[in-house]
């Protein structure tokens, strides 16, 4: 990604592409799909997952940009 944000939302613990998660019954891979498709990242809360369109802890937005620019 990029260098932007915090560093919050640059630790793929916290913050990460729709593209990077795998997994889930089905009702999980129809959601996980549809937030690649609209290119979202997707914030790990340990026992649930959230679409955020910017960082919590900064408030940076993210951009299709920043999407496209991890390697998938």
């Amino acid at each position: 990604m990029k260098s932007c944000g915090c560093d919050f939302c640059n630790d793929l613990r916290n913050i990460e592409p729709a593209s990077y998660i795998d997994g889930g019954d089905e009702e999980f891979k129809k959601w996980i799909n549809k937030a690649r498709e609209e290119k979202k990242f997707i914030l790990d809360l340990g026992d649930k997952f959230a679409i955020v369109d910017k960082c919590p802890k900064c408030g940076y937005e993210f951009t299709e940009e920043d999407y496209d620019s991890y390697y998938i």
